[in-house]
């Protein structure tokens, strides 16, 4: 597809490209934008993560985007195909398919200050290989921050003759029947696969887990078919679901900034584990930070009230190694306690790269200097959506708009709509640049990094996927979505500087310093 006529390049086609493309829709400029992905399909990382037991722990309908509600939904914790469903039914319905580069890498974008278009740099995967460039005069980066999967750096780990398979990069054809598998990592990823493959013939597990998660179980209800036909006939039923659900989830802000409500939550989970496992498993499974300070982990109830995790790992063929790893040797991890532990597979459940935004992007902007350099490593964005002279250059799902209490859909949706309405007021005004001014991005900041020095994630001698190497907290918004959302209802005109190439020229020629070549 041609990029000719359009103005806007939003790179990514999971729920980020689909609602910043509806919300320019809705603004008249369904014909003025491209979605760039290098997948064939929609989904974003929902269409690259295939590992047994994929699922969105946020319950369905509060899973989904607002203006799109799905009546499709079976159950309240969708598997990782039926979210690829509705992605590609919004999708669809909405219309922007046509509108799809799909099987198209995007390798940079560079700013040219002398047509005020950014130069993207792309390739097709799987054509010829050979780069080409498109100019666009506004560019989305809707690709998120979990899309690199993160192997940390083991010791000898090619030394291991089995193999090491990330659950990001899953290997469908992977036969693991009588095989001894490790599974490194203690998040949502290793809390979802550990019981699909716990019951493969054969098999047995050893969870590599540093450090353990908060689990909270969770009633996903399951809709029967006649629930379903219910459902889709009167689309109120889940609405109020949604609602409820919604409402249950932003009170779980509180123990982000309260130490008693972080407590309370805290002694929930352990009278949960003492309720639902052997007191000799208590140790392995009680985490040694506050409540919060991680990613909080949920697991569906059973029928007797305890959780698929915990009956998982009471199983014999299941095991938990709280030792750190030292080496990874031929046939097997060495733990720091000296044992070996002999292992055919190796799955890494260790997550994303997710302090390190846009990494596989090379962004300059308008003084020549790139978002790396300018990150250098802390990477920062006004509302996680914009960052001074990177003129007409959008984030969704940037620094600062991740979520500990709720789905980050809510903050995205926001994004969304602000930035369409930013593009909105460039297109529409004629001007040809847009950017954040330096003072709102200062106070921004500033108010920022005060917030979450207060909060739970910013607990010293913890580490979480929320703060850079150096310990500094930059994936997270300290606020309720609601409060995000108000904040960024509209672009306000003393955060934007705005102008166009045609006033630069026309004041250059008055001025006597512009010269025709």
């Amino acid at each position: 597809m041609s990029s000719e006529k359009k103005h806007v390049a939003i790179i990514g086609a999971g729920f980020s490209g689909i609602m910043v493309s509806t919300s320019l829709k809705q603004l008249g400029h369904g014909d003025k934008y491209t979605i760039i992905d290098s997948e064939s399909k929609m989904g974003g990382t929902w269409q690259k993560n295939y590992y047994p037991g994929i699922a969105c722990d946020t319950p369905a309908p509060a899973y989904e985007m607002s203006e799109f509600p799905n009546q499709k939904w079976s159950q309240m914790r969708p598997k990782g195909h039926e979210i690829r469903q509705y992605l590609e039914d919004v999708a669809t319905d909405q219309g922007l398919i046509p509108n799809v580069k799909f099987n198209t890498y995007v390798e940079s974008c560079v700013w040219n200050e002398d047509t005020h278009m950014w130069d993207l740099k792309m390739r097709s995967v799987k054509g010829d290989g050979k780069y080409y460039t498109e100019s666009y005069s506004h560019v989305v980066s809707a690709v998120g921050q979990l899309n690199i999967p993160k192997i940390p750096n083991f010791k000898n780990l090619s030394d291991f003759k089995g193999r090491v398979v990330h659950t990001a990069e899953w290997d469908r054809k992977l036969d693991l029947r009588g095989k001894r598998v490790g599974i490194i990592g203690a998040g949502p990823t290793c809390i979802q696969i550990c019981t699909p493959l716990a019951e493969i013939e054969g098999v047995s597990l050893k969870l590599f887990q540093r450090t353990v998660p908060y689990m909270n179980p969770f009633h996903y209800e399951i809709y029967d078919e006649k629930q379903q036909k219910a459902h889709q006939a009167d689309p109120t039923i889940l609405g109020k679901v949604r609602k409820k659900q919604v409402d249950d989830m932003e009170e779980d802000h509180k123990p982000i900034f309260c130490t008693e409500a972080s407590e309370e939550k805290r002694k929930e989970c352990l009278e949960f584990i003492h309720k639902n496992l052997p007191k000799d498993m208590w140790e392995q499974v009680t985490p040694d930070y506050p409540y919060g300070t991680k990613r909080i982990c949920y697991s569906p109830m059973d029928e007797n009230g305890s959780c698929w995790y915990f009956e998982t790992i009471k199983r014999d063929n299941v095991s938990i190694v709280r030792s750190k790893l030292d080496q990874m040797e031929s046939n097997g991890i060495r733990t720091k306690d000296g044992e070996l532990h002999e292992l055919d597979v190796i799955l890494m459940a260790t997550g994303y790269k997710s302090t390190n935004f846009l990494d596989n992007l090379d962004v300059t902007g308008a003084t020549g200097q790139t978002l790396k350099d300018r990150w250098n490593g802390e990477p920062r964005a006004f509302y996680g959506m914009q960052v001074p002279d990177f003129p007409n250059f959008y984030m969704m799902y940037g620094p600062g708009t991740n979520l500990g209490h709720s789905t980050v859909l809510y903050n995205m949706e926001a994004s969304g709509k602000y930035i369409a309405k930013a593009i909105d007021l460039a297109l529409s005004g004629g001007h040809t640049r847009l950017e954040v001014t330096k003072e709102a991005f200062g106070e921004y900041m500033d108010e920022y990094i005060s917030l979450i020095k207060k909060s739970v994630w910013n607990t010293k001698g913890v580490t979480n996927w929320y703060k850079t190497a150096s310990g500094v907290v930059v994936n997270q918004s300290p606020w309720r979505t609601d409060e995000y959302a108000r904040r960024v209802s509209e672009p306000k005109p003393q955060w934007l500087k705005l102008s166009s190439k045609k006033n630069e020229l026309d004041e250059a020629k008055q001025n006597g310093v512009y010269q025709a070549s």
